[in-house]
């Protein structure tokens, strides 16, 4: 996992320490490692409620957040009709998720 910011230093700084915090809270919870998805969703909700409030400042940073997730199997649940190729659901044996993942997070807390 990696973490790329350009705006102000100091909110760089605060939004990696965030973002280190939201990763060691998942792991404790769920003894694994965070998922880029979940962690690009978690910070891009900690962005946005800075934005909500008079006594906060937004924040000064844009970021990109990019890593790497395990690739584990999709499990089938062997319902055939109008549902999905692969995972719960599918038809096809064998599909993985996972791989790299890159998200940018901008000030207003919207994320891809």
């Amino acid at each position: 996992m990696g973490i790329v910011s350009a705006g102000l230093l100091p909110d760089g700084r605060h939004f990696v320490s965030r973002a280190r915090d939201e990763a060691a809270q998942w792991r404790s919870m769920y003894k694994a490692p965070i998922p880029t998805a979940a962690l690009a969703n978690r910070m891009g909700s900690y962005v946005q409620a800075y934005t909500l409030y008079s006594s906060v400042r937004p924040f000064g940073v844009t970021a990109i957040v990019g890593g790497w997730d395990s690739e584990a199997e999709i499990p089938v649940d062997g319902q055939v009709g109008s549902g999905p190729k692969s995972g719960a659901g599918g038809q096809e044996e064998g599909a993985k998720h996972g791989g790299p993942f890159l998200y940018m997070i901008e000030p207003s807390g919207l994320y891809w």
